[in-house]
């Protein structure tokens, strides 16, 4: 399976863990090391872009809310964002109109 992030990106948090739903919508960079676990399928490290803080599951398995830490996520609940590809078939001059001149009396 190809993974949605790679190394860099900036995405959007579309899902997360019972308890940290409030991450959800939230701008945050994708980090290296990216590891692939049985359970949770592929996952990066993240921090917040805007923000300090981010709710996560602590190593007891207690809801949190923390400094920008580096905490991981699943690959599967972000949306990297990344400009469209650029279409090379239509010229600047086709796709914008030139407006016609008039005279004026």
């Amino acid at each position: 399976m190809t993974d949605r992030c790679k190394n860099g990106d900036i995405a959007i948090i579309i899902k997360d863990h019972p308890g940290c739903e409030a991450n959800i919508g939230r701008v945050v960079k994708v980090h290296s090391p990216r590891r692939v676990l049985p359970r949770r399928g592929t996952v990066w490290l993240i921090t917040p872009v805007v923000g300090t803080t981010i709710t996560y599951i602590d190593v007891d398995g207690t809801v949190a809310v923390g400094l920008a830490i580096k905490i991981e996520h699943e690959d599967d609940w972000l949306l990297p964002i990344r400009p469209e590809a650029e279409d090379d078939s239509i010229s600047v001059d086709q796709a914008l109109p030139v407006p016609q001149e008039t005279e004026t009396v």
